[in-house]
């Protein structure tokens, strides 16, 4: 079997693969929450917390 018949069975493999569609819809999720989280914390600066808490040394303590 050539190297490249060997590349196109494994990518329809992966292709077809259930786990990874799986997992790249979590990824796309994940990615989302995240953009979220930083939306909520910019909006809570803006409207509702003093200027110190938009100190960029803080952005980590308030996302721990």
């Amino acid at each position: 079997m050539s190297l490249t018949r060997t590349a196109e069975a494994a990518a329809s493999r992966t292709a077809n693969s259930r786990w990874l569609e799986l997992l790249t819809r979590a990824g796309f999720v994940g990615y989302g929450i995240v953009h979220l989280l930083f939306a909520w914390l910019a909006l809570q600066i803006a409207f509702g917390r003093s200027a110190a808490d938009g100190d960029q040394s803080g952005a980590l303590r308030t996302l721990a």
